[in-house]
């Protein structure tokens, strides 16, 4: 009974994130001695723009692109995910000190933005 009701929870965990229930912004979650890398386009091999600091915040999301499908995600076994991951990678496209671009989205998470003046 316990184990439904944690599947049931997860999954409309992310049915929602799916469905329009996306954070406004990002945080940086890349180790203390490395940065993001922010991209003119949505692949590895694009042009550096900029780049931003571990545990930075005030990161906003504009949409993402890639990785598994709502359906795939709740369907496939991990190893087929990971597949999906390799050959679609999720990139989202970000604004962050004015600058806007791609930020591979294995280096994020759900954040926020407290302005302090």
């Amino acid at each position: 009974m316990i184990k439904s009701i944690l599947s049931i929870t997860l999954l409309t965990s992310v049915f929602a994130f799916a469905e329009g229930d996306v954070p406004d912004f990002f945080s940086i979650d890349v180790s203390k001695n490395s940065y993001l890398n922010i991209r003119a386009k949505n692949d590895i091999n694009s042009k550096i723009i900029g780049i931003i600091k571990p545990g930075s915040t005030c990161v906003q999301n504009f949409g993402c692109k890639g990785g598994p499908t709502v359906k795939e995600f709740t369907e496939l076994s991990e190893y087929e995910l990971d597949e999906i991951n390799r050959v679609r990678p999720k990139w989202c496209k970000i604004e962050y000190k004015g600058i806007k671009g791609w930020v591979h989205s294995n280096y994020i998470i759900e954040g926020s933005c407290v302005n302090v003046d």
